[in-house]
């Protein structure tokens, strides 16, 4: 019988070893992922904001030494955005932890038929719900208590909240000072040539700006309008649903009217006619113009998907990844696509 020739023997040795290199790999990257998931939020929230202040990082080194830029970078931005903001939420968990309670009081089904049976115009649509046997008391408490369930678990995991927030502080500070580097490590060990990785990282960065500039600062802006005819007309908890309707505005194909719409409604029912119209003028005519105003001026044609994918690349982001998910779902959808018309291009190149 023949033996194999040491060829043969070296080209079988070497294609088992880089089987066994590409099999430990793997196991190393599913391992480093396991102990990375926990911090994701942090990790995103982190490189969004170190993005979002690439400008102001910018200035400041190119008048002080690296490590002073990152520290007085990161102090600034902490002033002027984190800290606001860790206020503004504060003051909305006791505000909706106190509206909880209220909400169930005051979604009962026979004050509703009270107003619904003073009001000549809604009497059609109280016998149609009578015939439809519509629950609207079990409806509105279900909804009540689903809304305690989801704020709850947000309340009571302190421990979660301050590493997660130790580690946003941590990884935005080394993402401010070795921006730079980290992005050269990656690219050095992408399998792709330097023109390639600086437009995959174009497209990323890019996906981020239109997130952070665009979605989230619309959706902040439509929630502080919507809040603000909350107060004006007397409605309760506006700081609570306006946060949910800055909520719900960041996601495309919804918007605040999914609550500025009913309150009007609820407005209506009471019989506070011109409070109703006020309402709906101030939700018509200032808060749903502010995303076909802000958004072209804000993302522009940076990100350049198509409406279904950009809902895709923001619903599916928050429903994967949670709130992250607003940053995270269209770096995802923009560095895919990259890699799509990279490996078009590299078929073209080779049919030629």
């Amino acid at each position: 019988m023949q033996q194999p020739s040491a060829p043969n023997e070296a080209a079988s040795t070497v294609a088992l070893r880089t089987l066994m290199l590409v099999a430990l790999t793997a196991i190393a990257l599913f391992l480093c992922w396991r102990m990375v998931a926990p911090f994701l939020p942090a990790f995103a929230w982190a490189l969004a904001l170190s993005v979002a202040v690439y400008p102001l990082r910018s200035r400041l080194m190119a008048r002080l030494p690296r490590t002073p830029a990152a520290i007085l970078t990161v102090f600034i931005a902490l002033v002027v955005l984190v800290v606001p903001g860790v206020l503004v939420v504060r003051e909305l968990v006791d505000e909706s932890a106190s509206r909880i309670a209220a909400l169930r009081n005051t979604v009962d089904l026979s004050t509703w038929r009270q107003a619904a049976e003073a009001n000549r115009f809604l009497q059609p649509l109280l016998a149609m719900l009578g015939k439809l046997d519509v629950e609207v008391n079990d409806v509105g408490r279900e909804f009540a208590s689903r809304l305690g369930g989801w704020l709850t678990p947000a309340l009571t995991r302190s421990a979660w909240v301050l590493s997660q927030m130790a580690t946003f502080l941590f990884a935005f500070f080394f993402f401010v000072k070795d921006q730079e580097s980290m992005i050269e490590a990656i690219q050095s060990r992408l399998p792709v040539t330097d023109a390639d990785s600086d437009y995959l990282f174009g497209r990323v960065t890019d996906a981020i700006h239109a997130a952070v500039y665009g979605r989230v600062l619309i959706g902040l802006s439509q929630g502080f309008l919507g809040g603000m005819i909350f107060l004006f007309v007397g409605l309760p908890a506006p700081l609570f649903w306006g946060a949910v309707m800055a909520v719900l505005s960041t996601l495309p194909a919804v918007g605040a009217f999914l609550i500025w719409a009913p309150a009007a409604g609820f407005l209506l029912t009471q019989g506070h006619w011109i409070r109703a119209l006020v309402v709906v003028a101030w939700g018509v005519a200032v808060i749903h113009p502010v995303d076909n105003l802000l958004y072209p001026v804000l993302v522009g044609a940076k990100l350049g998907l198509h409406p279904l994918l950009l809902f895709i690349a923001f619903v599916g982001g928050l429903l994967s990844f949670g709130a992250p998910g607003l940053i995270l779902g269209p770096a995802v959808v923009s560095l895919t696509i990259g890699l799509g018309e990279i490996w078009t291009h590299r078929s073209l190149v080779i049919r030629r």
